[in-house]
């Protein structure tokens, strides 16, 4: 056999059965096995002993071997990937399963679905590869030794874990030790758990940033900690910044302490509610600036329980209307009157409400900016402005384009220096036309010279192009847009250009459009020879024919059309069509009989023509 294996078809019982020989022959073809086992019996042990010697052979052999425990493993000892021919039954066997995933635990993938609820499977593969746990069965996820071997490897694989292990205060622990933020993947109820977190405190203070906000609520908890002397001051401001409201069960001595109170404040003002109050039941913070001023920097309704005194404190004030601009409205009257006058606060309270413009002393109308500001909203705003101040106000620049941008209208208030600017004639002509209407008419003569200006207004309305420039009367594009709208522009022309217009086809074709009888008789000769304008004005009135020249009256196109709308047109045809017996009868029958007599001598003999007529 070593030979050729074939050698093995000649040999006695003995021979093929020995596992050398056997081995010997599957060395040179693994088929040869195959054969083998196929023709006589081979023992167990053999084949045990031929895997043991080459995992290979497994691949070749019957499925009742495959399905053999014994051989499978002793294939796969040899390499997980022998795995891979085994039948289900074996894929779902632990034994041959731990033999795989000890050598590579992504090998797990090959196994049947159950091995993943084997604890001994999974806690193989668990300590190759902890975040493996992802895929082990629910009740593995919540096996708690399970968990810590994964986290024993990389503590980030408790985010894999159930809930319940989430919330085992030991199984955390792990994870904790390794890394603080492990505390973000523990249960709500372990952060909320009072033994857990002092526990967890004691080991590092940065736990503060993790547990549960309520747990800051139980006094009890907040005295422990309070008490514990390693804890430090630090920890009181870390409560704080976590859960103001932790500040309510602290010791009068952290009630009265005022940074403690400006670090509570920070979070929610209502903390100056729990501070430590005088004798007399007040509360002596609320006429502490810095106090104040952060309360009202964290809410701007902090300033209703604020002391008297400071509504003269523009800063204070300030730092409300920055939430909230209609806090001045809250101002005493006398300091009111103050706070009325102070620049800064007037732009806030404008920029919130344009109308606050109307609670200003006179001189505040002066500011620019600010009007600007009120403008921007609603430019009728400037009604309410003192007449004295209002010239000035409109002779601003940025104040009449914002004006004018809302309404054309304003143009009428517009300084008159500026109504010479482009822009801001752009901005009203616009939105319309007329307010070129409004402007003086030395000024309105400069804009008609300019090209998108009278574009624009003609435009919007052809009754425009009078008002325009010369050079704008004298170009195509400018009077066909006015002529679109209606012909009736070209009335407005200059005698010489309207004569160069009616011997214009694009702009007799649209005149025709909309009159072709009018437009029919003021085009230029030269044009009754154009078919496209001729087409139209017969289609109006059919009697239009009589313009055509010669060759338009002998086209049966146009003529036939102009039959159709008045068959009296017949007459007007050339001597060719009006014998055209089809136009005939439909002139005829548009008439009544009447065109008869204006139909080719030949045509009047014909007898049913004559019938058709109704002459006798």
């Amino acid at each position: 056999v070593r030979q050729d294996w074939r050698g093995l078809a000649y040999m006695g019982l003995g021979a093929k059965t020995d596992h050398e020989v056997l081995l010997a022959a599957a060395s040179q073809d693994m088929c040869a096995l195959t054969l083998a086992l196929t023709e006589f019996p081979v023992e167990k042990d053999v084949i045990l002993a031929m895997v043991k010697r080459n995992w290979h052979i497994f691949a070749y052999l019957p499925p009742h071997y495959l399905a053999d425990q014994d051989i499978a493993v002793a294939a796969v000892e040899q390499d997980w990937q022998a795995w891979r021919y085994t039948p289900d039954r074996c894929r779902a066997d632990p034994n041959v399963a731990l033999v795989a995933v000890r050598q590579y635990p992504d090998a797990l993938e090959i196994g049947h679905e159950s091995l993943r609820g084997n604890r001994d499977v999974m806690l193989a593969v668990i300590v190759q590869d902890p975040h493996k746990l992802a895929i082990a069965s629910k009740d593995l996820r919540s096996d708690c030794s399970l968990v810590r071997a994964a986290i024993e490897q990389d503590w980030t694989a408790l985010r894999h874990a159930n809930e319940d292990v989430r919330s085992d205060r030991a199984t955390v622990w792990e994870a904790f030790r390794h890394d603080v933020s492990a505390l973000d993947l523990a249960s709500d109820s372990l952060l909320n758990d009072f033994d857990a977190m002092l526990e967890f405190m004691k080991h590092d203070r940065a736990t503060m940033d993790y547990m549960g906000k309520e747990l800051l609520e139980n006094e009890r908890f907040v005295q422990t900690m309070l008490e514990d002397p390693k804890m430090g001051r630090e920890v009181v401001f870390a409560m704080v910044r976590k859960n103001w409201r932790s500040f309510m069960t602290f010791p009068d001595k952290y009630r009265c302490d005022r940074e403690v109170l400006m670090a509570a404040v920070k979070q929610d003002w209502h903390a100056m509610n729990y501070a430590l109050k005088d004798d007399d039941g007040s509360n002596p913070w609320w006429s502490d600036r810095d106090v104040v001023l952060v309360a009202i920097r964290q809410d701007w309704s902090a300033l209703k329980e604020m002391d008297m005194q400071f509504w003269e404190d523009v800063d204070v004030v300030r730092a409300a209307m920055l939430q909230h601009a209609p806090a001045i409205d809250l101002a005493p009257a006398r300091a009111a009157r103050e706070l009325w006058q102070d620049r800064d606060l007037v732009m806030i309270a404008v920029k919130h409400d344009c109308q606050a413009l109307n609670k200003v002393r006179p001189t505040m109308w002066t500011e620019t900016d600010i009007v600007l500001e009120a403008v921007k909203q609603d430019w009728t705003i400037l009604e309410k402005a003192p007449s004295k101040t209002a010239k000035m106000l409109w002779s601003d620049y940025d104040i009449a384009i914002n004006a004018v941008r809302q309404s054309w209208q304003a143009i009428s208030k517009v300084g008159e220096e500026l109504l010479s600017d482009r822009a801001i004639i752009l901005e009203a002509i616009q939105q319309d036309g007329k307010a070129m209407d409004i402007l003086p008419p030395k000024t309105a003569k400069a804009h008609w010279e300019d090209r998108d200006i009278v574009e624009i207004c003609v435009a919007q309305d052809w009754r425009a192009l009078k008002n325009a420039a010369q050079e704008f009367k004298e170009d195509k594009r400018i009077v066909m847009m006015a002529v679109k709208q209606s012909y009736l522009a070209l009335r407005d022309l200059p005698q010489e250009e309207q004569t160069r217009c009616w011997g214009d086809p694009d702009i007799v074709l649209e005149a025709v459009l909309q009159d072709g009888p009018a437009a029919i008789k003021k085009a230029d000769k030269s044009l009754l020879g154009i078919k496209r304008i001729l087409l139209p004005a017969v289609k109006q009135q059919g009697a239009l024919l009589q313009f055509a020249d010669e060759q338009m009256r002998a086209d049966r196109e146009l003529v036939e059309a102009a039959v159709v709308q008045d068959g009296m047109a017949i007459q007007f045809a050339s001597g060719e069509l009006r014998a055209d017996r089809a136009l005939a009868e439909i002139a005829i029958k548009n008439t009544e009989g009447k065109a008869f007599d204006f139909l080719a001598e030949e045509l009047q003999k014909d007898g049913d023509l004559v019938e058709m007529a109704g002459i006798e």
